[in-house]
């Protein structure tokens, strides 16, 4: 790419193919210039080399965004998990349309599951279909979403922003480039050292793009296939549309599940204040049927205190009057 930048433009070249001075008057750059001006189709060669060296960069891409897309198609298909989410969905959709045209569906295009989350319950609006589905779900098998998480989650991750289009313009692109490699070899001659020098690479780059029209020609079967067998119509709905339902669907499974176990830890925290607040009113209770008791006893100790301080003061009294008689027997004697 630099050596493309430093080579003569088509105005320039005239100017530097005329130059008859001496070579060594001449800056480093303006040599340079000189020198390649004088290599015919310089440009042409040295794109052709860029390419040569750019190559395997591009074939891997072309082949890792196929390899991508197909898993995830291979990871939808095949999951376990998700035929298991699937066949849940379709037993809810036929309960809520019950009585209508739609209570006895065999199927569903999978694209609508990514608008369950839309579908709303009656009695609470923060929770939607998904939270009742992942809820049967875990109850009888805890970890498909886990494990669906794990696999075709995954696969839809690493596939995200890849298309069959933009696979088709990268290669189509590595054509492109080799039928001009292929072009500026014919143009120099099959002798020339040019087309010595590149003929074992277009050779070999031959038989890797025909592995790669083959592979994504796989690939676009494999998405027609895949469609159809989740009811979508391909030639109505893009790859790219599809995996973002799914993307969606994956999302809100795991979002509901989320919400559900906070709901489940919020519900346990009630019923553990509850139970708090019912230990506390029994308590309460056998205190309260505990005090008349306690009362009645006080009440029988205060009245045996009370008569026993009444019988002293008596006595008291009595001696009083006794020692005052006799103090005054004795005062009216000695008169």
């Amino acid at each position: 790419t630099l050596l493309k930048t430093l080579l003569p433009t088509e105005e320039e070249l005239p100017i530097l193919r005329g130059y008859a001075g001496d070579h060594e008057l001449l800056t480093p750059g303006d040599a340079l210039a000189v020198a390649l001006a004088s290599i015919p189709r310089a440009r042409e060669a040295v794109s052709a080399h860029a390419f040569m060296l750019s190559y395997p960069e591009g074939e891997a891409a072309v082949s890792a965004g196929m390899s991508k897309l197909s898993g995830a198609l291979a990871a939808l298909r095949d999951s376990a998990e998700l035929r298991s989410v699937l066949q849940r969905v379709l037993v809810f959709g036929n309960v809520l349309n019950e009585g209508t045209a739609r209570g006895r569906a065999q199927g569903f295009r999978f694209s609508i599951c990514a608008k369950l989350s839309s579908t709303k319950a009656t009695t609470d609006s923060s929770r939607s279909v998904v939270h009742f589905l992942v809820a049967a779900l875990e109850a009888s098998e805890p970890s498909a979403l886990s494990a669906l998480d794990d696999t075709v989650g995954t696969a839809l991750a690493a596939a995200a922003g890849m298309t069959l289009g933009h696979i088709r313009s990268g290669l189509g692109n590595l054509k492109a480039a080799t039928q001009q490699v292929a072009a500026e070899a014919k143009v120099r001659g099959e002798d020339s050292t040019f087309a010595l020098r590149f003929a074992p690479f277009l050779e070999a780059v031959s038989t890797a793009l025909a592995d790669l029209d083959t592979g994504v020609a796989a690939l676009e079967a494999q998405w027609e296939e895949t469609a159809k067998f989740f009811g979508e119509d391909p030639s109505k709905m893009e790859l790219p549309e599809f995996l973002d339902a799914a993307r969606v669907f994956i999302v809100s499974l795991k979002s509901a599940a989320a919400d559900n176990a906070a709901a489940a830890a919020e519900a346990q925290k009630r019923a553990a204040r509850k139970a708090r607040r019912r230990k506390v009113r029994d308590a309460m209770a056998s205190t309260e049927a505990a005090v008349p008791g306690r009362r009645a006893a006080a009440r029988s100790k205060n009245r045996r205190g009370s008569v026993a301080v009444s019988g002293d003061r008596a006595i008291r009294k009595a001696r009083e009057l006794d020692e005052y008689r006799r103090a005054r027997k004795e005062r009216l004697a000695s008169k």
